[in-house]
Protein backbone atom coordinates (compact mmCIF):
# COMPACT_ATOMS: atom_id res chain seq x y z
CA UNK A 1 0.00 0.00 0.00
CA UNK A 2 2.91 2.35 0.58
CA UNK A 3 4.46 1.80 -2.66
CA UNK A 4 0.91 2.44 -4.51
CA UNK A 5 0.44 5.70 -2.73
CA UNK A 6 4.05 6.50 -3.26
CA UNK A 7 3.49 6.00 -7.03
CA UNK A 8 0.14 8.22 -6.44
CA UNK A 9 2.42 11.04 -5.47
CA UNK A 10 4.57 10.74 -8.60
CA UNK A 11 2.13 10.68 -10.49
CA UNK A 12 0.83 13.71 -9.49
CA UNK A 13 3.98 15.42 -8.97
CA UNK A 14 4.52 14.69 -13.18
CA UNK A 15 1.63 16.32 -13.93
CA UNK A 16 2.14 19.25 -12.19
CA UNK A 17 5.37 19.49 -13.51
CA UNK A 18 3.91 19.09 -17.41
CA UNK A 19 1.33 21.66 -16.86
CA UNK A 20 3.11 23.96 -15.84
CA UNK A 21 5.58 23.57 -18.71
CA UNK A 22 3.01 23.74 -20.65
CA UNK A 23 1.32 26.91 -19.18
CA UNK A 24 5.36 28.24 -19.17
CA UNK A 25 5.63 27.26 -23.14
CA UNK A 26 2.10 28.77 -23.83
CA UNK A 27 3.60 32.02 -21.83
CA UNK A 28 6.39 32.18 -23.59
CA UNK A 29 5.30 31.70 -26.61
CA UNK A 30 2.93 34.48 -26.24
CA UNK A 31 5.53 36.51 -25.18
CA UNK A 32 7.58 35.70 -28.29
CA UNK A 33 4.87 36.49 -30.45
CA UNK A 34 3.81 39.87 -28.58
CA UNK A 35 7.09 41.30 -28.86
CA UNK A 36 7.68 39.64 -32.75
CA UNK A 37 4.09 41.67 -33.02
CA UNK A 38 5.67 44.65 -31.58
CA UNK A 39 8.32 44.87 -33.63
CA UNK A 40 6.99 44.33 -36.98
CA UNK A 41 4.52 47.23 -36.18
CA UNK A 42 7.46 49.20 -35.19
CA UNK A 43 9.79 48.36 -38.14
CA UNK A 44 6.01 49.19 -40.20
CA UNK A 45 5.55 52.68 -38.79
CA UNK A 46 9.30 53.12 -39.26
CA UNK A 47 9.30 52.23 -42.55
CA UNK A 48 5.52 53.91 -43.33
CA UNK A 49 6.96 57.09 -42.05
CA UNK A 50 9.39 56.89 -45.22
CA UNK A 51 6.73 57.23 -47.71
CA UNK A 52 5.97 61.01 -47.49
CA UNK A 53 9.84 61.36 -47.72
CA UNK A 54 10.20 59.47 -50.72
CA UNK A 55 6.69 60.66 -52.41
CA UNK A 56 8.62 64.05 -52.07
CA UNK A 57 11.89 63.27 -53.15
CA UNK A 58 9.94 61.92 -56.67
CA UNK A 59 7.77 64.77 -56.68
CA UNK A 60 10.95 67.18 -57.11
CA UNK A 61 12.61 64.97 -59.45
CA UNK A 62 9.51 65.19 -61.78
CA UNK A 63 9.65 69.01 -61.47
CA UNK A 64 12.92 69.47 -62.36
CA UNK A 65 12.87 66.89 -65.30
CA UNK A 66 9.21 69.12 -66.23
CA UNK A 67 11.62 71.93 -66.29
CA UNK A 68 14.38 70.10 -68.28
CA UNK A 69 14.25 66.67 -69.18
CA UNK A 70 17.32 66.07 -69.62
CA UNK A 71 18.04 66.89 -66.07
CA UNK A 72 20.64 64.43 -64.53
CA UNK A 73 23.01 64.20 -67.54
CA UNK A 74 25.35 66.43 -66.04
CA UNK A 75 25.74 64.49 -62.68
CA UNK A 76 23.14 66.19 -60.74
CA UNK A 77 22.48 66.17 -57.22
CA UNK A 78 19.15 66.52 -54.94
CA UNK A 79 19.77 66.62 -51.10
CA UNK A 80 17.40 67.54 -48.59
CA UNK A 81 17.81 67.71 -44.71
CA UNK A 82 15.11 68.40 -42.27
CA UNK A 83 15.90 69.16 -38.62
CA UNK A 84 18.87 67.80 -36.77
CA UNK A 85 18.93 64.00 -38.53
CA UNK A 86 21.87 62.17 -38.50
CA UNK A 87 23.57 61.20 -41.66
CA UNK A 88 25.58 58.66 -40.65
CA UNK A 89 23.76 55.93 -40.83
CA UNK A 90 22.89 56.28 -44.26
CA UNK A 91 26.45 55.13 -45.23
CA UNK A 92 27.42 58.31 -46.38
CA UNK A 93 31.00 60.09 -46.55
CA UNK A 94 29.40 63.11 -45.39
CA UNK A 95 32.40 65.24 -46.08
CA UNK A 96 31.75 64.69 -50.14
CA UNK A 97 27.34 65.62 -49.48
CA UNK A 98 26.47 68.79 -51.69
CA UNK A 99 25.20 71.55 -50.00
CA UNK A 100 21.53 71.16 -49.43
CA UNK A 101 19.81 72.14 -52.24
CA UNK A 102 16.43 70.78 -51.92
CA UNK A 103 12.70 73.29 -52.29
CA UNK A 104 10.63 70.92 -49.91
CA UNK A 105 11.07 71.25 -46.23
CA UNK A 106 9.68 69.00 -43.30
CA UNK A 107 9.17 71.75 -40.45
CA UNK A 108 11.95 70.54 -38.39
CA UNK A 109 10.99 66.75 -38.70
CA UNK A 110 14.35 65.01 -38.84
CA UNK A 111 14.66 63.38 -42.22
CA UNK A 112 16.76 63.42 -45.22
CA UNK A 113 16.70 62.04 -48.84
CA UNK A 114 18.95 61.94 -51.65
CA UNK A 115 19.60 61.49 -55.16
CA UNK A 116 22.68 61.41 -57.43
CA UNK A 117 23.65 60.88 -60.96
CA UNK A 118 27.01 61.13 -60.50
CA UNK A 119 28.34 57.55 -61.32
CA UNK A 120 31.60 58.27 -59.13
CA UNK A 121 29.85 60.01 -56.13
CA UNK A 122 32.48 60.22 -53.41
CA UNK A 123 28.99 61.10 -50.94
CA UNK A 124 28.47 57.11 -51.05
CA UNK A 125 30.86 55.06 -48.70
CA UNK A 126 31.83 51.51 -49.60
CA UNK A 127 32.13 50.34 -53.31
CA UNK A 128 28.10 50.23 -54.08
CA UNK A 129 26.89 53.58 -55.61
CA UNK A 130 23.67 54.49 -55.70
CA UNK A 131 23.27 56.74 -58.60
CA UNK A 132 20.59 57.39 -60.74
CA UNK A 133 20.57 57.51 -64.74
CA UNK A 134 18.89 59.44 -66.81
CA UNK A 135 18.17 57.58 -70.44
CA UNK A 136 15.27 59.42 -71.19
CA UNK A 137 16.20 60.57 -74.76
CA UNK A 138 18.62 57.85 -75.33
CA UNK A 139 18.07 54.78 -77.94
CA UNK A 140 20.13 52.30 -76.71
CA UNK A 141 20.31 50.55 -73.39
CA UNK A 142 23.24 51.69 -70.72
CA UNK A 143 24.51 50.79 -67.98
CA UNK A 144 22.77 51.25 -64.52
CA UNK A 145 23.85 51.17 -60.50
CA UNK A 146 23.40 47.60 -60.45
CA UNK A 147 26.20 45.61 -62.45
CA UNK A 148 25.13 43.61 -65.16
CA UNK A 149 21.81 45.38 -65.56
CA UNK A 150 20.95 48.01 -68.08
CA UNK A 151 18.61 50.77 -68.45
CA UNK A 152 16.43 50.37 -71.35
CA UNK A 153 16.21 53.32 -74.16
CA UNK A 154 13.77 56.17 -73.42
CA UNK A 155 13.94 55.48 -69.59
CA UNK A 156 14.82 56.61 -66.20
CA UNK A 157 16.26 55.06 -63.58
CA UNK A 158 15.75 56.49 -60.29
CA UNK A 159 17.22 55.33 -57.05
CA UNK A 160 16.30 57.51 -53.88
CA UNK A 161 18.32 57.38 -50.56
CA UNK A 162 15.62 58.18 -47.86
CA UNK A 163 16.23 58.52 -44.15
CA UNK A 164 14.74 59.29 -40.81
CA UNK A 165 15.64 58.30 -37.21
CA UNK A 166 18.03 55.15 -37.72
CA UNK A 167 16.08 53.81 -40.96
CA UNK A 168 17.52 54.05 -44.22
CA UNK A 169 15.66 53.07 -47.35
CA UNK A 170 16.65 52.71 -51.12
CA UNK A 171 13.26 53.59 -53.70
CA UNK A 172 14.18 52.39 -57.04
CA UNK A 173 11.70 53.74 -59.78
CA UNK A 174 11.88 53.67 -63.81
CA UNK A 175 9.78 56.52 -65.04
CA UNK A 176 9.23 56.95 -68.96
CA UNK A 177 8.61 60.21 -70.80
CA UNK A 178 5.98 60.56 -73.22
CA UNK A 179 5.98 64.02 -75.49
CA UNK A 180 2.38 66.04 -74.79
CA UNK A 181 0.77 67.84 -77.45
CA UNK A 182 1.93 68.13 -80.99
CA UNK A 183 2.29 65.95 -84.14
CA UNK A 184 2.50 62.32 -82.77
CA UNK A 185 1.33 60.36 -85.58
CA UNK A 186 0.96 62.13 -88.80
CA UNK A 187 2.69 64.44 -91.54
CA UNK A 188 3.37 67.95 -92.21
CA UNK A 189 2.89 67.36 -95.73
CA UNK A 190 -0.04 65.47 -97.68
CA UNK A 191 -1.42 61.92 -96.53
CA UNK A 192 -2.88 59.66 -99.55
CA UNK A 193 -4.12 55.61 -98.09
CA UNK A 194 -5.17 53.32 -101.07
CA UNK A 195 -6.77 50.60 -99.53
CA UNK A 196 -9.93 48.21 -99.31
CA UNK A 197 -10.27 48.84 -95.35
CA UNK A 198 -7.98 50.91 -92.92
CA UNK A 199 -8.17 50.77 -89.30
CA UNK A 200 -7.02 52.99 -86.62
CA UNK A 201 -6.82 52.13 -82.86
CA UNK A 202 -4.43 52.66 -79.76
CA UNK A 203 -2.64 50.53 -77.61
CA UNK A 204 -3.16 52.95 -75.14
CA UNK A 205 -6.92 52.88 -74.19
CA UNK A 206 -6.85 56.63 -72.40
CA UNK A 207 -5.35 57.89 -75.10
CA UNK A 208 -7.57 58.24 -78.05
CA UNK A 209 -5.77 57.76 -81.93
CA UNK A 210 -5.53 60.25 -84.09
CA UNK A 211 -3.59 60.67 -87.96
CA UNK A 212 -3.21 64.44 -88.84
CA UNK A 213 -1.85 66.29 -91.64
CA UNK A 214 -0.39 70.07 -91.30
CA UNK A 215 -0.74 70.18 -95.26
CA UNK A 216 -3.08 73.37 -96.33
CA UNK A 217 -0.11 75.56 -98.45
CA UNK A 218 -2.35 78.05 -99.50
CA UNK A 219 -5.01 78.51 -96.96
CA UNK A 220 -7.57 77.61 -99.57
CA UNK A 221 -10.83 75.26 -98.68
CA UNK A 222 -9.18 73.44 -101.82
CA UNK A 223 -6.55 71.99 -100.06
CA UNK A 224 -6.68 68.36 -99.32
CA UNK A 225 -4.36 67.38 -96.40
CA UNK A 226 -5.85 63.49 -96.09
CA UNK A 227 -7.26 61.39 -98.83
CA UNK A 228 -8.17 58.04 -98.85
CA UNK A 229 -8.57 55.90 -102.41
CA UNK A 230 -10.17 52.84 -102.90
CA UNK A 231 -7.90 50.04 -104.48
CA UNK A 232 -8.95 48.99 -107.89
CA UNK A 233 -11.08 46.03 -107.31
CA UNK A 234 -14.66 45.16 -106.40
CA UNK A 235 -14.42 45.25 -102.33
CA UNK A 236 -15.53 48.23 -101.31
CA UNK A 237 -13.37 51.04 -98.71
CA UNK A 238 -13.80 50.31 -95.68
CA UNK A 239 -12.71 52.13 -92.24
CA UNK A 240 -12.32 51.29 -88.88
CA UNK A 241 -11.70 54.15 -86.81
CA UNK A 242 -11.37 53.10 -83.13
CA UNK A 243 -12.84 54.91 -80.32
CA UNK A 244 -12.63 58.48 -80.09
CA UNK A 245 -10.02 58.41 -82.84
CA UNK A 246 -9.98 60.96 -85.67
CA UNK A 247 -8.45 61.49 -88.95
CA UNK A 248 -7.37 65.16 -89.04
CA UNK A 249 -6.05 67.91 -91.42
CA UNK A 250 -5.35 71.53 -91.32
CA UNK A 251 -7.47 71.43 -95.12
CA UNK A 252 -9.84 68.99 -96.10
CA UNK A 253 -9.96 65.36 -95.65
CA UNK A 254 -11.65 63.33 -97.85
CA UNK A 255 -12.81 59.94 -98.64
CA UNK A 256 -15.52 58.06 -100.59
CA UNK A 257 -16.36 54.78 -98.30
CA UNK A 258 -19.91 55.26 -97.30
CA UNK A 259 -19.29 53.75 -93.57
CA UNK A 260 -17.66 57.25 -93.06
CA UNK A 261 -18.47 58.17 -89.56
CA UNK A 262 -18.43 62.16 -89.57
CA UNK A 263 -17.07 62.52 -86.23
CA UNK A 264 -14.03 60.66 -87.32
CA UNK A 265 -13.21 63.28 -89.93
CA UNK A 266 -12.28 66.75 -89.47
CA UNK A 267 -11.31 68.91 -92.18
CA UNK A 268 -9.59 72.52 -91.33
CA UNK A 269 -8.10 71.64 -88.13
CA UNK A 270 -5.65 73.73 -86.39
CA UNK A 271 -1.92 73.67 -86.97
CA UNK A 272 0.15 70.81 -84.63
CA UNK A 273 3.60 71.67 -84.29
CA UNK A 274 5.58 68.87 -85.84
CA UNK A 275 9.18 66.73 -84.14
CA UNK A 276 12.42 68.20 -85.54
CA UNK A 277 14.85 65.72 -84.56
CA UNK A 278 18.36 65.49 -86.28
CA UNK A 279 19.79 61.76 -86.69
CA UNK A 280 23.36 63.61 -85.64
CA UNK A 281 21.71 64.72 -82.10
CA UNK A 282 19.94 61.86 -81.53
CA UNK A 283 22.93 59.91 -82.26
CA UNK A 284 25.43 61.98 -80.12
CA UNK A 285 25.13 60.38 -76.75
CA UNK A 286 25.77 56.68 -78.08
CA UNK A 287 29.15 54.70 -77.40
CA UNK A 288 29.62 53.43 -81.08
CA UNK A 289 32.53 50.66 -81.06
CA UNK A 290 35.69 51.93 -82.43
CA UNK A 291 35.81 49.33 -85.15
CA UNK A 292 33.76 51.31 -88.12
CA UNK A 293 31.57 48.76 -90.40
CA UNK A 294 33.55 49.16 -93.89
CA UNK A 295 30.92 50.73 -96.70
CA UNK A 296 29.92 49.60 -99.88
CA UNK A 297 27.56 46.64 -101.00
CA UNK A 298 26.98 43.13 -98.85
CA UNK A 299 25.73 40.28 -101.22
CA UNK A 300 24.12 36.62 -100.49
CA UNK A 301 25.75 34.56 -102.70
CA UNK A 302 24.54 30.78 -102.07
CA UNK A 303 25.81 30.27 -98.49
CA UNK A 304 28.30 33.04 -98.98
CA UNK A 305 28.56 36.47 -98.22
CA UNK A 306 30.45 38.87 -100.77
CA UNK A 307 31.65 42.25 -99.80
CA UNK A 308 32.69 44.81 -102.28
CA UNK A 309 34.41 48.11 -101.32
CA UNK A 310 32.47 51.22 -102.43
CA UNK A 311 35.47 53.36 -103.77
CA UNK A 312 37.90 50.49 -104.71
CA UNK A 313 35.99 47.37 -105.91
CA UNK A 314 37.70 45.01 -104.55
CA UNK A 315 35.71 41.79 -102.76
CA UNK A 316 36.27 39.44 -100.76
CA UNK A 317 33.88 36.76 -99.15
CA UNK A 318 32.18 35.66 -95.65
CA UNK A 319 31.36 32.58 -94.99
CA UNK A 320 28.92 31.55 -91.95
CA UNK A 321 29.61 31.76 -88.78
CA UNK A 322 32.20 34.60 -89.64
CA UNK A 323 32.64 37.36 -88.07
CA UNK A 324 32.96 40.74 -90.00
CA UNK A 325 33.61 43.47 -87.41
CA UNK A 326 33.46 43.00 -83.51
CA UNK A 327 29.10 42.71 -83.12
CA UNK A 328 28.35 41.94 -86.59
CA UNK A 329 28.21 38.72 -87.80
CA UNK A 330 27.31 36.66 -91.06
CA UNK A 331 25.02 34.04 -90.13
CA UNK A 332 22.29 31.36 -91.21
CA UNK A 333 21.76 34.34 -94.10
CA UNK A 334 21.52 37.10 -91.93
CA UNK A 335 23.91 39.37 -90.93
CA UNK A 336 23.42 39.92 -86.78
CA UNK A 337 24.44 43.33 -85.22
CA UNK A 338 24.92 42.99 -81.71
CA UNK A 339 26.46 45.88 -80.82
CA UNK A 340 26.20 50.34 -81.42
CA UNK A 341 27.57 50.18 -84.86
CA UNK A 342 28.22 52.97 -86.92
CA UNK A 343 29.14 52.72 -90.99
CA UNK A 344 32.64 54.03 -91.91
CA UNK A 345 32.33 57.79 -93.04
CA UNK A 346 34.56 60.37 -93.87
CA UNK A 347 33.61 63.85 -96.15
CA UNK A 348 36.43 63.20 -98.48
CA UNK A 349 35.31 59.64 -99.05
CA UNK A 350 38.58 58.46 -98.94
CA UNK A 351 38.06 55.56 -96.58
CA UNK A 352 34.02 55.76 -96.59
CA UNK A 353 31.21 57.42 -98.05
CA UNK A 354 28.79 56.19 -94.78
CA UNK A 355 26.34 54.01 -97.81
CA UNK A 356 25.51 50.59 -96.95
CA UNK A 357 23.91 48.57 -99.64
CA UNK A 358 22.90 45.04 -98.64
CA UNK A 359 21.31 42.49 -101.11
CA UNK A 360 20.19 39.11 -99.90
CA UNK A 361 20.73 38.60 -96.28
CA UNK A 362 18.14 39.08 -93.37
CA UNK A 363 19.30 42.24 -90.92
CA UNK A 364 18.64 41.26 -87.86
CA UNK A 365 18.95 43.74 -84.89
CA UNK A 366 20.21 42.65 -81.47
CA UNK A 367 20.25 43.72 -78.07
CA UNK A 368 17.99 47.02 -78.95
CA UNK A 369 21.72 48.29 -80.31
CA UNK A 370 22.14 50.90 -82.81
CA UNK A 371 23.11 51.14 -86.65
CA UNK A 372 24.29 54.55 -87.56
CA UNK A 373 25.14 55.65 -91.28
CA UNK A 374 26.60 58.82 -90.91
CA UNK A 375 26.85 61.60 -93.57
CA UNK A 376 27.11 65.59 -94.27
CA UNK A 377 23.55 65.96 -95.88
CA UNK A 378 25.08 66.84 -99.21
CA UNK A 379 22.78 66.08 -101.90
CA UNK A 380 22.47 65.97 -105.67
CA UNK A 381 21.30 69.31 -107.03
CA UNK A 382 19.41 67.33 -109.74
CA UNK A 383 17.04 64.86 -107.84
CA UNK A 384 17.88 65.57 -104.16
CA UNK A 385 19.58 62.17 -103.65
CA UNK A 386 22.18 61.96 -100.86
CA UNK A 387 25.61 61.48 -101.49
CA UNK A 388 25.97 59.62 -97.64
CA UNK A 389 24.46 58.10 -95.30
CA UNK A 390 22.26 56.13 -97.36
CA UNK A 391 21.08 52.37 -95.83
CA UNK A 392 19.32 50.14 -98.69
CA UNK A 393 18.57 46.51 -97.69
CA UNK A 394 16.86 44.54 -100.42
CA UNK A 395 16.01 40.92 -99.78
CA UNK A 396 13.86 39.37 -102.02
CA UNK A 397 13.88 35.60 -100.85
CA UNK A 398 14.05 36.69 -97.33
CA UNK A 399 12.84 38.98 -94.55
CA UNK A 400 14.29 42.29 -94.75
CA UNK A 401 14.29 43.34 -90.87
CA UNK A 402 14.04 42.07 -88.08
CA UNK A 403 14.97 42.42 -83.99
CA UNK A 404 14.91 44.50 -81.65
CA UNK A 405 17.17 48.16 -82.12
CA UNK A 406 17.36 51.71 -84.19
CA UNK A 407 18.51 51.94 -87.76
CA UNK A 408 19.90 55.52 -88.00
CA UNK A 409 20.81 57.04 -91.55
CA UNK A 410 21.95 60.43 -92.29
CA UNK A 411 20.03 59.69 -95.92
CA UNK A 412 17.74 57.52 -96.98
CA UNK A 413 16.44 54.06 -95.54
CA UNK A 414 15.11 51.74 -98.22
CA UNK A 415 13.43 48.70 -97.35
CA UNK A 416 12.66 46.37 -100.13
CA UNK A 417 11.99 42.69 -100.14
CA UNK A 418 9.99 39.62 -99.19
CA UNK A 419 8.45 40.53 -95.99
CA UNK A 420 9.23 43.09 -92.66
CA UNK A 421 8.72 41.06 -89.47
CA UNK A 422 9.36 42.99 -86.53
CA UNK A 423 7.59 42.32 -83.43
CA UNK A 424 3.93 42.40 -83.61
CA UNK A 425 3.60 39.50 -81.67
CA UNK A 426 6.97 38.84 -79.88
CA UNK A 427 9.13 41.50 -78.29
CA UNK A 428 10.79 42.60 -81.52
CA UNK A 429 10.84 46.79 -81.83
CA UNK A 430 12.64 48.66 -83.97
CA UNK A 431 12.72 52.61 -84.66
CA UNK A 432 13.87 54.08 -88.20
CA UNK A 433 14.93 57.28 -88.13
CA UNK A 434 16.55 59.00 -91.49
CA UNK A 435 17.48 62.43 -92.58
CA UNK A 436 15.65 61.70 -96.00
CA UNK A 437 13.18 59.53 -97.25
CA UNK A 438 12.10 56.07 -95.60
CA UNK A 439 10.63 53.49 -97.86
CA UNK A 440 9.36 50.29 -97.52
CA UNK A 441 8.05 47.90 -100.47
CA UNK A 442 7.77 44.37 -99.63
CA UNK A 443 5.78 41.37 -101.91
CA UNK A 444 4.10 40.23 -98.65
CA UNK A 445 2.24 41.30 -95.84
CA UNK A 446 4.48 43.24 -93.29
CA UNK A 447 4.08 44.16 -89.60
CA UNK A 448 6.51 46.75 -87.87
CA UNK A 449 6.44 47.33 -84.24
CA UNK A 450 8.17 50.55 -83.24
CA UNK A 451 8.79 54.09 -84.45
CA UNK A 452 9.22 55.56 -88.13
CA UNK A 453 10.36 58.75 -88.18
CA UNK A 454 11.56 60.57 -91.29
CA UNK A 455 12.53 64.07 -91.92
CA UNK A 456 11.88 63.42 -95.65
CA UNK A 457 8.65 61.33 -96.80
CA UNK A 458 7.65 58.05 -96.07
CA UNK A 459 6.69 55.85 -99.28
CA UNK A 460 5.23 52.38 -98.36
CA UNK A 461 3.93 49.74 -101.13
CA UNK A 462 2.91 46.16 -100.01
CA UNK A 463 2.82 43.87 -102.97
CA UNK A 464 1.14 46.82 -105.14
CA UNK A 465 -2.35 46.52 -103.10
CA UNK A 466 -2.52 42.99 -102.53
CA UNK A 467 -0.61 42.52 -99.31
CA UNK A 468 -1.58 43.92 -95.75
CA UNK A 469 0.44 46.29 -93.65
CA UNK A 470 0.37 46.56 -90.00
CA UNK A 471 1.79 48.75 -87.61
CA UNK A 472 2.06 48.77 -83.57
CA UNK A 473 3.83 52.23 -83.01
CA UNK A 474 3.74 55.69 -85.34
CA UNK A 475 4.38 56.83 -87.67
CA UNK A 476 5.50 60.54 -88.50
CA UNK A 477 7.24 62.80 -91.63
CA UNK A 478 8.18 65.62 -90.38
CA UNK A 479 10.43 66.56 -93.56
CA UNK A 480 11.86 69.50 -93.47
CA UNK A 481 10.62 72.99 -92.03
CA UNK A 482 10.42 75.41 -94.98
CA UNK A 483 11.02 78.23 -92.55
CA UNK A 484 14.71 76.75 -91.91
CA UNK A 485 15.33 74.79 -95.11
CA UNK A 486 13.23 76.16 -97.74
CA UNK A 487 15.26 74.47 -100.76
CA UNK A 488 15.26 70.85 -97.92
CA UNK A 489 11.53 71.78 -98.33
CA UNK A 490 10.68 70.81 -101.71
CA UNK A 491 12.39 67.70 -101.84
CA UNK A 492 11.15 66.68 -98.80
CA UNK A 493 7.52 68.17 -97.89
CA UNK A 494 6.94 65.40 -95.33
CA UNK A 495 4.10 63.49 -97.30
CA UNK A 496 2.75 59.92 -96.77
CA UNK A 497 1.70 57.52 -99.57
CA UNK A 498 0.59 54.08 -98.65
CA UNK A 499 -1.05 51.52 -100.70
CA UNK A 500 -1.75 48.16 -99.49
CA UNK A 501 -4.88 45.72 -99.12
CA UNK A 502 -5.55 46.30 -95.62
CA UNK A 503 -3.79 48.93 -92.99
CA UNK A 504 -3.96 48.69 -89.60
CA UNK A 505 -2.33 51.03 -87.34
CA UNK A 506 -2.17 50.53 -83.85
CA UNK A 507 -0.85 53.96 -82.34
CA UNK A 508 1.56 53.14 -79.51
CA UNK A 509 2.74 56.62 -77.57
CA UNK A 510 5.44 54.43 -75.52
CA UNK A 511 7.84 54.41 -78.77
CA UNK A 512 8.13 58.30 -78.77
CA UNK A 513 10.50 58.81 -75.76
CA UNK A 514 12.76 59.88 -77.94
CA UNK A 515 11.31 62.95 -78.96
CA UNK A 516 10.57 64.58 -75.52
CA UNK A 517 10.62 67.41 -74.09
CA UNK A 518 9.51 70.36 -71.22
CA UNK A 519 6.01 69.21 -72.67
CA UNK A 520 6.50 66.11 -71.93
CA UNK A 521 4.43 63.87 -69.26
CA UNK A 522 5.54 61.20 -67.14
CA UNK A 523 4.30 57.98 -66.26
CA UNK A 524 6.03 54.91 -63.70
CA UNK A 525 6.50 51.85 -64.91
CA UNK A 526 8.01 50.34 -62.29
CA UNK A 527 9.12 51.20 -58.44
CA UNK A 528 10.20 48.83 -55.56
CA UNK A 529 11.79 49.35 -52.65
CA UNK A 530 15.24 47.97 -50.72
Amino acid sequence: MKLEGALKKKGFAIITVLIMTVLLLIMLTSLIMLTSQTLYQATLMSRNSLIPVSESALTEVLIKLKDDVDWGKNNEKLFMRSGNQNLLSGGFNITYLPPINSRFDFDGMNCYYYVSFDPNDPAFHGNTKYYSVNNLRGLSYVSSWKDGRMVPPSTLDLVITVGKGDKVRHLEVYLKALPSGGLQNGTRGATSITTNRFSLSSKNKQQAPNLHSNYNPNSLQSDVSVVFYDLPDITPLKLDIGQGGTITGCGKVECSSTSLDPNSFKSFQPHKDVPELTVSSLTGGINFEPIYFSSGTYELLGDRLKYTDDLTGQSIFYVNGQEIISGVEFKNNNIEISKNIMVEYDGGHLCGTGNLNIIGPTVKLKKGITLYAPGDGSRDPNTGAYFSGNIIVSSPLNKVVTGHGNICSMGTVDFSGRRVDAGIINEDNIALYAQGDISLNTTESSDFSGLIYTNGDFKCNIDGGKGNLHVKGTIIAAGKNPDNDPQGALWDPGFIDITAREIDIDFDDTVLGSMAGSLSKFTILCWYEF
